[in-house]
């Protein structure tokens, strides 16, 4: 036996591994060279700053003085990753290795600010092997890996000293930066993230990526004034807007004919219209008016969808009952000597009066032009309850019924036409010029609501593999990305840790 084996028969035994419940440290931070001191009552003097019992902040003056630090897995000792702290893409989002106490880790404790909510009942992720001088933009880099930082939400980090929360965007202004590098498995450090909700999130959820770049580049964009017209998976909807509303002009104006033929005998062929009226109601008015909706659901246009869905089946049921006693004759004898029900009618007329209404409260965040059509539908919906009572209701729903198709033909023209030449050729005299929709018969709606943010931040991504830099490819500056590399992975389960191997490009 080699005296180098007889020597290692004499190390002594690496310690079991044992399952562990990380205590948490609270450590003082300090601020080097900020000429200004905050102490625990408040007052400020000269000196170093205690800003934080949970996580320890520093300048980025001081970052020479941890300018380097070592990790190693077991197996492979002898080749221990120097990493640079100043270099941003050294550090580790990664599961534990297989030596914990060597190893740093921050509990990262995030909730969002709503009422009932606070640290007591927030969630918890855990970051193996921070960068030991954390940076601003490295939490950033961690929240929205793991899917914290969601679209729209503005990130806080909690400052014990000073009992508030400061932004992160202030934090990266400020040049603070927290010092990880003493923190391990017995005592972890701790970031508490405070999440709240923006007036922007819906109209970022609805930017397309180069949107959101144009955003970032200052260039003016007009994505918070129209509705989205891509879904989840980015794949564009034409706007069918304009033939829904060519649909309700013609289904109006074919209506008001029928209606002239009552008013004035002899003027319209009453038994020939009605053969044509039935079909173009059930397929010009209804049919088509359904297919629109559809697409307006497919754009999140949801004013558009409303409406659309609740007009076409209007004229579905009208087309199908016209149908059904003109070509079908299923319309009882007594049923035809029987006295009209004007209640039935009426009460009818109410209920289609009250949607008409409230499609006409939306209007208002849109613009005039919507607003003045569906003003004129429920005039003509409201005389329309009372024509069997009243022949002068008749003649005003008639008269009423004409303006309303040829206005509705106009807004179709309008619509059309902006959409055609890609800029705003009719005015559509918007409500307000800064977030009123720029299509005239559309409004986007909320979007991922159907499970709350709050569940949906309890259910971020947990899972992050561990990335190791090796010694020979640090010095040697090889591509990486052209080296398969075997990796071992520590990965929670059930509260231990377990060792895996993986491939890595």
């Amino acid at each position: 036996m080699s005296p180098a084996s007889q020597q290692d028969d004499h190390r002594p035994p690496s310690p079991p591994r044992q399952s562990y419940l990380p205590q948490i440290r609270f450590s003082d931070v300090t601020i080097d060279d900020d000429p200004l001191r905050i102490s625990e009552a408040g007052s400020m003097h000269r000196g170093s700053a205690i800003l934080s019992e949970s996580t320890k902040i520093r300048s980025r003056v001081n970052l020479q003085e941890s300018a380097s630090f070592t990790t190693t897995t077991d197996g492979d000792d002898d080749n221990n990753s120097v990493m640079n702290a100043n270099d941003d893409d050294d550090y580790d989002l990664s599961y534990p290795s297989s030596r914990p106490n060597q190893q740093r880790l921050v509990a990262v404790r995030y909730f969002l600010d709503r009422p009932g909510y606070g640290l007591h009942n927030s969630a918890a992720r855990l970051w193996f092997h921070p960068p030991p001088i954390c940076k601003p933009h490295h939490v950033r880099s961690y929240l929205k890996e793991h899917g914290i930082a969601l679209p729209g939400l503005l990130v806080e980090v909690y400052l014990d000293k000073i009992e508030s929360f400061m932004a992160l965007d202030a934090c990266e202004r400020c040049m603070l930066e927290w010092d990880f590098s003493d923190t391990n498995v017995n005592e972890m450090g701790v970031l508490n993230v405070r999440l709240t909700d923006l007036v922007e999130a819906k109209e970022e959820e609805h930017m397309t990526e180069v949107q959101k770049q144009q955003l970032k580049l200052g260039v003016p964009s007009s994505a918070t004034k129209t509705t989205t017209v891509t879904n989840s998976q980015g794949i564009s909807f034409a706007n069918v807007t304009p033939v829904g509303l060519f649909s309700f002009s013609l289904m109006v104006g074919l209506e008001t004919i029928q209606l002239t033929s009552e008013l004035i005998p002899g003027s319209v062929n009453s038994a020939a219209y009605v053969m044509a009226w039935g079909p173009y109601m059930l397929f010009g008015g209804g049919l088509l008016q359904m297919l629109v909706a559809i697409f307006q659901v497919m754009r999140n246009n949801v004013y558009g969808a409303t409406a659309f869905f609740g007009f076409g089946s209007f004229w579905f049921s009208n087309g199908m009952i016209a149908i059904l006693q003109t070509y079908v004759g299923v319309v009882d004898e007594e049923a035809e000597l029987r006295p009209e029900d004007e209640w039935g009618y009426f009460l009818r007329g109410l209920f289609i009066l009250a949607f008409c209404c409230a499609l006409l409260v939306q209007t208002f965040a849109m613009n005039k032009l919507s607003t003045t059509l569906i003003s004129l539908l429920c005039i003509k919906v409201l005389t329309s309850a009372f024509t069997s009572w009243s022949r002068v209701a008749l003649w005003l729903q008639f008269v009423v019924g004409w303006v309303t198709a040829f206005f509705a033909f106009y807004v179709f023209l309008v619509e059309f036409t902006n959409q055609i030449y890609h800029r705003e050729v009719f005015r559509v005299f918007r409500w307000s010029e800064e977030h009123s929709p720029e299509e005239v018969f559309g409004a986007a709606g909320r979007s991922g609501t159907l499970h709350s943010k709050a569940a949906r931040l309890r259910q971020a991504n947990s899972y992050n593999m561990q990335k190791v830099r090796r010694a020979n490819q640090a010095h040697n500056g090889s591509d990486r990305s052209h080296r398969i590399v075997s990796e071992r992975v520590g990965v929670v389960r059930g509260g231990e840790a377990v060792e895996e191997n993986v491939k890595r490009l």
